[in-house]
């Protein structure tokens, strides 16, 4: 019987500018055809970000792309310390091509230019690109630390809750007070209004949790639909005073309520300050996602304040 093999293609490595954004967008429909990626999705999250442009490595059998891997720039903080970063995505061969060694070309020439210019860098591969990551030096962090819980009534609230529609330099100083000694991607006013008030994939709900008039911390939540089908209803970043994180999440759980949904999920570690059991939330770490680092600063990894708002999904 004769079998076609697929001839060896002479395939060439460059960066990527904005005169490929068509292409690109032709090889994001062809990965993910029920995704949202159209023009203005690629121009806000690769151009508009306030921490800087995507860097985008391509690999071209002759004009046409047939491998990329997409960083998107990210800056954390510690304490006083910022650190410049990344958040790679997208690490994409077309299956037409694969076995050229191309994904781990691509990843190569990422991660040499990450080790030359940033310092602290993420990511979230799946369980097939996670090998490949961790063999390049990157570091596990964890499994996506999900908790989920039902709701199944109005919990009881004391402070009060203002929806708001952009973010002020109000809650970027709110964001620095509650932060204590965690490593949290900056909060700054231009990158939280860029990623949940510009938005173009998603559509968030931001409050501020107020007490005396006062606002002393902001959440940001979110419809979403899980692969059953079922809505569910993401805490996607929750900001305020360890004593208050109770009566925020009991907001978020009644608003949700008032929607109809019957599910409530957020992200947690260990020291996030809350008590997931006793919030009755129970952990479903997922199994083919994962958290990972390219950490030159050698911080220590239960530092991260990590929350669904790290994920370009969420």
């Amino acid at each position: 019987m004769k079998i076609n093999i697929l001839e060896k293609k002479n395939i060439t490595y460059k960066k990527a500018n904005k005169q490929h954004i068509i292409k690109l967008l032709s090889l994001y429909n062809k990965f993910y055809p029920s995704s949202r990626w159209n023009i203005k999705t690629i121009e806000w999250e690769y151009f508009n970000n306030p921490f800087g442009k995507a860097k985008i490595f391509l690999a071209l059998s002759g004009e046409k792309i047939v491998g990329i891997t997409t960083s998107i720039p990210v800056r954390t903080r510690i304490q006083n310390n910022t650190y410049k970063g990344y958040r790679v995505q997208n690490v994409l061969v077309d299956k037409n091509y694969r076995g050229q060694g191309i994904f781990n070309k691509l990843l190569s020439n990422n991660n040499n230019y990450l080790d030359k210019c940033t310092d602290i860098n993420i990511s979230f591969p799946n369980e097939k690109s996670l090998p490949f990551f961790i063999k390049t030096n990157w570091s596990s962090v964890c499994k996506i630390p999900l908790f989920e819980k039902k709701i199944k009534k109005i919990e009881k609230i004391n402070l009060n809750y203002k929806l708001i529609s952009e973010f002020t330099n109000i809650h970027k100083d709110i964001w620095e007070k509650n932060l204590i000694n965690k490593l949290d991607i900056m909060c700054s006013k231009k990158y939280l209004n860029w990623r949940f008030t510009l938005n173009p994939k998603y559509k968030y709900h931001i409050f501020e949790v107020i007490t005396e008039n006062k606002p002393i911390g902001f959440m940001i939540l979110k419809k979403y639909y899980g692969s059953d089908k079922i809505k569910i209803g993401h805490i996607v970043k929750l900001s305020c005073p360890e004593d208050c994180m109770l009566d925020a999440i009991n907001f978020a759980n009644n608003y949700f309520y008032n929607l109809s949904i019957k599910k409530i999920s957020m992200w947690s570690i260990d020291n996030s300050g809350i008590s997931m059991s006793n919030l009755k939330f129970k952990r479903k770490p997922l199994e083919d996602r994962f958290f990972i680092c390219r950490n030159s600063k050698r911080i220590n990894s239960n530092k991260w304040n990590l929350s669904m708002s790290f994920s370009d999904v969420y």
